[in-house]
């Protein structure tokens, strides 16, 4: 009876896998033929069941991007670019897409030691930086063994255990913050219909920008229908949840 149960998951599973396989290659199709918005609805299908990869992203992105809907254009690159940090295409692809969008906001540079903290993140992927951090905790017990059954008098065990030791918090410091960046909600928006922003949380309130889909914010603050926004120009305004998504 165990085996039988088994062997219907495993046919269930090789199932769903082809069944996911035949959307992808039905949804490049449509879009080969120009059939946008078909190949949006069937890369959105694979989101919906939570079917997550770069690649889908990049080609649901694609999709929009030649629908002409350029805010969910950037947001399905920005949540590629999660995933993959350092793909130049997908870079690309942002550029090209904020070249569409008619915005007023100059961007302006983070802190410096924020931009080398996420940029030393993003040197690997989640995958790699979870393996170091394997290794690095490997070889701290590897010289942990050495320092105390070996010679724990020597000083220059001590010293090579501590530093494995510092090693293996930095790296798997870094291995959380990249889980965290991937797994967990961010902190970044979308805006992906034109929508105003301002000075509070009431429609009535003083307007400070006219603002185009497209543009990214981070979320600082929610009341009821609102999120506190800062814009990469580092103003703050307050902005409808139902015009932006989180990345």
């Amino acid at each position: 009876m165990r085996v039988i149960r088994i062997l219907i998951l495993v046919l269930s599973v090789v199932s769903g896998l082809f069944s996911q396989n035949d959307v992808l290659i039905n949804a490049k199709k449509e879009y080969s033929k120009g059939n946008f918005a078909k190949s949006i609805e069937l890369y959105d299908s694979l989101v919906e069941s939570k079917q997550y990869s770069p690649e889908l992203y990049y080609n649901l992105g694609n999709s929009y991007f030649k629908q002409g809907e350029f805010g969910k254009a950037i947001l399905n690159y920005e949540k590629a670019l999660k995933y993959k940090p350092n793909d130049n295409d997908i870079k690309h692809n942002i550029f090209l897409a904020k070249r569409k969008i008619d915005s007023e906001i100059v961007e302006l540079p983070d802190f410096f030691l924020n931009r080398w903290w996420i940029g030393v993140t993003n040197l690997f992927s989640l995958g790699i930086w979870t393996a170091l951090s394997f290794l690095s905790a490997l070889l701290l017990v590897i010289v942990f063994g050495f320092y105390w059954f070996k010679d724990y008098s020597f000083s220059g065990w001590f010293s090579l255990y501590v530093f494995v030791l510092i090693l293996f918090l930095t790296v798997s410091i870094f291995a959380s913050f990249r889980k965290e960046k991937i797994i967990y909600k961010s902190d970044k928006c979308i805006l992906i219909k034109s929508d105003s922003l301002f000075n509070a949380p009431d429609s009535r309130s003083e307007l400070l920008y006219k603002l185009e889909p497209g543009e990214k914010f981070q979320l600082i603050d929610s009341i009821n229908n609102w999120y506190k926004v800062k814009l990469l120009n580092k103003e703050t305004g307050w902005i409808d949840k139902s015009n932006c998504e989180k990345i």
